[in-house]
Order: C-alpha cells, then sequence, then structure tokens
C-alpha cells in the first residue's frame, strides 16, 4: 500500500529529550540525598569519635591515676591539635608505649580512627609501629583532614575533646 504514508518505528528527537531530562532530574535528586547522608554520617561520626576518646582518656586517668601527658611546668591547662599524638600515643597498645600503658590496656579501637601517613588519610591501625601518629577527622566537605583538640585542665582533672563543630574548610590542617 503506497498511499504516501510512511511508517516509523522509533522514537522521535522530542520524545528522547523529554526521557533524558527526566532521567537528568532524577539523578539529581539522587545525588542530593546521597550527598547529604555522606556529609550527616561524617557528622556523626564526627561526634561519636570524640565522646570515645574523650571516654578513652578518663578511663586512661582513673586507671593508671594521671594523664598521658605530664603537667607543663606552672600551666594548669595543656593543648594539643596537631601534636595530639603525645596525648594518644601512650594509649596505644604496643608502639612504643609500654611505659606509658605497661598493662596493655586497649583504651579505644584503632580500627575506628583516622591518622596521616604523608599526605594521605588511612586508619590508625596500619599504623601499629609508630605512637607518634595524630589522630585526625575528615571534615564535611570531605576533603582534607583535621586534627581532634585535646584540652587537659589539671587543676579540675578534667578533659575536653574537640572542636565543638566539624571544620568545613575543605583543605588541610597545617598545625602538624
Amino acid at each position: 500500500m503506497r498511499n504516501g504514508c510512511r511508517w516509523n518505528s522509533g522514537f522521535t528527537l522530542i520524545e528522547l529529550l523529554v526521557v533524558i531530562a527526566v532521567l537528568a532530574i532524577l539523578g539529581t535528586i539522587i545525588m542530593g540525598g546521597a550527598r547529604m547522608m555522606m556529609r550527616t554520617s561524617r557528622k556523626r561520626r564526627f561526634t561519636m569519635t570524640k565522646e570515645v576518646l574523650q571516654t578513652a582518656l578518663m578511663r586512661y586517668r582513673a586507671e593508671y591515676n594521671g594523664w598521658p601527658v605530664a603537667r607543663d611546668g606552672g600551666d594548669a591547662k595543656v593543648s594539643f591539635k596537631g601534636d595530639n599524638y603525645k596525648v594518644f600515643g601512650p594509649m596505644r597498645v604496643g608502639a612504643n608505649s609500654a611505659d606509658q600503658n605497661p598493662d596493655g590496656i586497649r583504651f579505644f579501637d584503632e580500627t575506628s580512627l583516622l591518622t596521616l601517613q604523608g599526605d594521605r588519610v588511612v586508619p590508625l591501625s596500619s599504623m601499629s609501629g609508630n605512637s607518634e601518629t595524630p589522630v585526625v577527622y575528615v571534615p564535611v566537605s570531605g576533603r582534607g583532614h583535621a586534627f581532634y583538640e585535646v584540652n587537659i585542665d589539671f587543676e579540675l582533672d578534667t578533659v575536653k575533646v574537640g572542636p565543638d563543630d566539624m571544620e568545613d574548610g575543605g583543605k588541610d590542617d597545617d598545625d602538624y
């Protein structure tokens, strides 16, 4: 039958563009949700790790009747940031800290903590032979790293691990 009508098998350009636009919108919605979940996950991990580190320091204080660092002269308060390994290093099992942790007590799970190897963020457990590695976290942005702060007040016999909020500068913290 040849009366001038053509039979088209396939999609028109408009139909293809509509499908592509719908897929792009759905992809944007899904990626935004995934990004939000990652940010929330980082914030929760940061908060929980701060609490774990603070509890570990209090446990160390109770077990050995002292802090992992000595009082620095007449200062009642000491702070550590990029050098927080001075506080956490003696609490690690092994890692050149047998004199400060003679009972070999595991005060925290090293597999859940992060540290630096060169400029890469790696699990603390991968640095098992080195007690001079700082404890770090990944900021909300997911780029770079930042150091946990430790503040010990010798007169009040208290400790605080910070910062209060996750830093979101997205760049490396150069205090190390």
